[in-house]
């Protein structure tokens, strides 16, 4: 594996397997269900592969799911996992145009207002992840053939991680670059 150190980079990380089957626990409101022992065991994979990556900073939403993996990718890295509200969850009630004006002021906010030099990494989950891979790579990418590959319809699998890179002409381009089911990196 080789991360591209001379370019601007963000990490989208969907959060590993939560407990989806404790229906008292709803997945919209903080805290949310934890990670399960498989999600646990994603997590460690994921923080494996990233330990190389050079990123400086990680934020993470504050569901418990997307927290436990943060950590375990923090402590792995030596970072401190940074919440970050704009990650959060789609909460019921949340319009489409809400959640896209949330996703468009956090990628403002952490990544083109701050121009970090050192990768970040931003923890979420699928509905917000989806939302800034539509709204900020360039060409549009088709997500279709991934939200069917996936659980829950999602773009990314549990602890999955598209690296965006910016281009010289400040357009971004994504790589699915790692997810524990299959170690493999697809091109789009």
């Amino acid at each position: 594996m080789s991360f591209n150190q001379h370019s601007q980079i963000v990490y989208l990380i969907r959060h590993a397997t939560p407990d989806w089957a404790d229906h008292t626990i709803p997945y919209d409101t903080p805290p949310g269900p934890a990670l399960t022992a498989q999600g646990r065991q994603e997590a460690h994979l994921l923080a494996a592969h990233m330990a190389g990556a050079g990123i400086g900073r990680l934020f993470s939403s504050e569901m418990a799911r997307a927290q436990q993996t943060a950590d375990i990718l923090g402590q792995r890295l030596s970072l401190p996992v940074e919440i970050d509200p704009g990650l959060i969850e789609i909460p019921r009630g949340e319009s489409r145009e809400a959640l896209e004006q949330r996703m468009l002021a956090l990628w403002q906010r952490r990544v083109l207002d701050a121009m970090p030099t050192q990768p970040l990494a931003l923890v979420s989950h699928g509905g917000p992840i989806e939302v800034l891979l539509r709204a900020v790579v360039y060409p549009p990418l088709d997500l279709l053939p991934f939200k069917q590959r996936f659980d829950r319809q999602n773009p990314l699998p549990p602890a999955g991680a598209w690296e965006l890179t910016r281009q010289a002409d400040d357009t971004w381009q994504a790589t699915l670059l790692f997810h524990p089911l299959a170690v493999e990196q697809v091109r789009v």
